[in-house]
Order: structure tokens, then sequence, then C-alpha cells
């Protein structure tokens, strides 16, 4: 896996069952639930073989046994946390995961864009402002950010600020076009183009239409609003 050893390299990427030397189950980057998630019913019975666990007792009952041992104590005082790790480590191979760091860095700059106008829509950008790109003032949100000038709303209690808006590209790209669609409609009113405006207007409800709205019931609603 060259593609995953270069991503490592350059910290993107880590391997899993990363634990010290003592054993110390806080400095493992990867919890026993997410380790026994990797194995499958053939591993689960040379985990069982190895710890001497009946394998009757059925998945569940294998885990807990296998939780009671991992918090028990070798002849040497060391955990056995990170000789169960590695037991699962050589039946799995190798298993790497984004690095957290990253991960957040990557939530933080693909919703950016929220805190600043997405709530309020195009009104937040007056028509003195209409030269602004806004994917210039991404790039200058995320300077402001990395300055701790500017702080966004945190409800999930991380270590950086942001908000968790995108599930998946698709969900993402289709925002990224619709921030462009809301540029474009202001710069038409800021240049007094109204009917150029309600076109575009009228272009992107009908988008609005296709692409977001699930239920016939709601777009029904929607279709009865009118353009002033």
């Amino acid at each position: 896996m060259p593609l995953f050893v270069e991503l490592c390299e350059n910290g993107f990427f880590e391997e899993a069952f990363s634990i010290n030397e003592n054993g110390d189950p806080n400095s493992s980057n990867i919890t026993l639930d997410e380790a026994f998630n990797l194995l499958q019913v053939d591993d689960f019975k040379i985990i069982c073989k190895k710890f001497h666990i009946d394998t009757r007792i059925g998945r569940q009952g294998i885990i807990r046994e296998l939780k009671k041992h991992s918090i028990r104590k070798d002849v040497f005082g060391r955990c056995n946390l990170k000789h169960l790790l590695n037991c699962i480590k050589q039946l799995t191979g190798k298993c790497y995961r984004i690095k957290q760091d990253m991960l957040y860095f990557f939530n933080s700059f693909f919703s950016v864009y929220a805190p600043n106008l997405m709530d309020v829509g195009a009104a937040a950008i007056r028509p003195h402002q209409c030269y602004v790109d806004l994917c210039d003032q991404l790039i200058f949100s995320m300077l402001q950010r990395q300055a701790e000038t500017l702080n966004f709303v945190n409800n999930l209690n991380l270590k950086y600020s942001l908000i968790g808006l995108f599930c998946d590209f698709d969900g993402l790209t289709r925002y990224v076009k619709a921030k462009y669609d809301e540029q474009r409609l202001v710069c038409l009113i800021d240049k007094s183009l109204f009917e150029e405006a309600k076109s575009v207007a009228a272009e992107l409800k009908e988008l609005f239409f296709k692409e977001f709205l699930d239920g016939e019931e709601d777009a029904n609603k929607l279709k009865k609003l009118q353009f002033n």
C-alpha cells in the first residue's frame, strides 16, 4: 500500500494500533471496539483460541471476556491491552486512518462559509460589498481563524472550532455552487439589472425544486411563491 505509506509520511494518515511500550490504554489511537469491528468470524475464533475463551458464548460474550482480559496486568505489571491489540493487528494486517488534526482541518475548511453568510443568505452582502469574491472570502476567513481573530460555533466541544456541516463530497460541491449562484444574483441586483436578476432567481428556483425537495406536497407549496 505505497499510497497509504506516503500519506503517513506526509502527516495525513497514521497507522492504527499505535500504543506505547508500557501499554497505557490512553496512548492507543484505536479503541478496542474499533479493533473488534475489524475482525471477521474466523479471526475471532483464532483470538478465542489464543486467550482460551469459549466461542459458544457468542460475539458479544467474547468481546466482554476480551475487554476483561485487556485491563488485567501481566507478571511485570504491564497492561494486557498492548498484547491484545498486537494480536488483532497480526490478523488484520496494517490498518490506516486519517489523523484527527487533518480531519478537523478539512472539516473547518469546508464548512467555513456557513458562519459567514449562509445563515442569513444574500442579504448579508451589502451592495458596496458585491465585489467580494466568496472563494477569496473563504481563504481570508481561514487566515483570520489561524490568527485566532475569528471563532466559529462549536457544538462538538472539539479542540478546533468548526461546524460539521457536510457529510459527503456531493453535498459540498452543491453548497459551493450555491455560493457562486448567490454571488451572481447579488451582483446583478447591485448593478440594478433587475430583469436579469429575476431571470436568474427563477432559474435557481427551478433548480431548487429539482435537487432539494423530496416531498411533492412541499414542492407544490413552494411553487405558489412569486418573485416580487
